[in-house]
């Protein structure tokens, strides 16, 4: 019998943005990409996590400490939060020979951390430990204070602060392009970044398909938070849409769209939606399994009368008198 035998590979690149003066980070500044591969070794490993319901993604990067040949000191020094981090990985690296591995997450670092300890054995080990977020990060830590408005040269509303800070129009909007327009705020900080950092960050795209739905001004206004918040304020992510960012070759994607949920004959249910891509796994590829199935996002059908919307003694009346029969219902047959 044969056995497939893979040969994976793994690449991480740090790219410099963050420029400070007089520090050891100041002395990292040339070259502005430091390859990381060559420091993961045999004891290195790189752990990426994802989901439709997280805001942002994450990655961390664990490998032995040694010196930098830019800085002739350890690479711990060279690392800042919010430089930027980008994984990519092949199964068969041979099948990308003089290519880019496949872009399995482009993000943000949030912490360094370099610890040393004894070993059993009586000798220093040394790691160092890289942590971060994917691009959903910017919109995590980008945030609408309405007070500071005064303190800047940024319009100010009374009615509609966060239109002031946003540049939003002040008019009732389809769902979909105000998520477009929030996307584009975002563009103008990411180019803020970019001047800063004198580098080229890719900017996000839009993939909005939620046709249904508008956002009235006057709900915006008095928003103060996150602009992730303020996003999933009016996505509707609680039953009916996905709202989730996506890394690709040419950059982050915003992805709001229709829930794909399925009836029990495999048919879409929300309208507008579309079906996901699906990933045939072959059974001779899992090396590793760990199998979890709960309530989470499943829904079934059900009727409930259209009584009054309080739980009180003219509601229970109503059921009663009306519809008939008791207000509670212990004999459902939904599986």
């Amino acid at each position: 019998m044969a056995i497939t035998v893979y040969r994976p590979a793994v690449s991480v690149t740090l790219t410099k943005l963050v420029q400070r003066s007089a520090d050891a980070s100041a002395r990292a500044m040339t070259p502005k990409e430091v390859d990381l591969t060559p420091y993961l070794g045999d004891a290195g490993a790189v752990r990426t996590h994802k989901s439709l319901r997280e805001p942002a993604g994450g990655f961390t990067i664990t490998f032995a400490d040694r010196m930098s040949a830019a800085t002739q000191d350890s690479l711990a020094t060279a690392v800042e939060a919010m430089d930027m981090i980008e994984i990519r990985a092949a199964r068969n690296a041979y099948q990308f020979s003089g290519q880019d591995f496949p872009l399995i997450m482009r993000g943000f670092i949030s912490s360094v951390r370099r610890s040393e300890a004894m070993g059993s054995d009586g000798t220093p080990q040394r790691v160092v430990v890289i942590s971060g977020m994917d691009a959903g990060k910017l919109w995590q830590v980008n945030n609408i204070l309405a007070p500071l408005l005064w303190k800047t040269d940024t319009q100010y509303l009374t009615e509609f602060q966060a239109q002031a800070a946003s540049g939003i129009e002040i008019k009732v909007l389809p769902v979909s392009r105000f998520m477009e327009e929030l996307t584009g705020f975002m563009n103008t900080k990411i180019a803020a970044l970019e001047a800063f950092a004198n580098r080229a960050i890719p900017h996000f795209m839009t993939a909005c398909t939620v046709r249904q739905g508008q956002v009235s001004p006057n709900l915006v206004g008095p928003y103060q938070g996150s602009l992730w918040g303020l996003a999933r304020q009016f996505s509707d992510t609680a039953a009916w849409n996905e709202l989730f960012v996506e890394d690709s070759e040419a950059g982050p994607t915003l992805v709001f769209r229709p829930v794909p949920y399925l009836d029990l004959d495999g048919k879409l249910i929300m309208q507008d939606a579309a079906m996901p891509d699906v990933i045939q796994l072959d059974i001779s590829d899992v090396v590793s399994l760990d199998l979890d199935r709960s309530d989470a996002r499943v829904a079934n059908f059900f009727w409930t009368p259209p009584g009054e919307s309080a739980i009180d003694t003219s509601g229970l009346a109503y059921v009663s008198a009306v519809i008939g029969g008791s207000a509670t219902d212990f004999d459902h047959g939904g599986g």
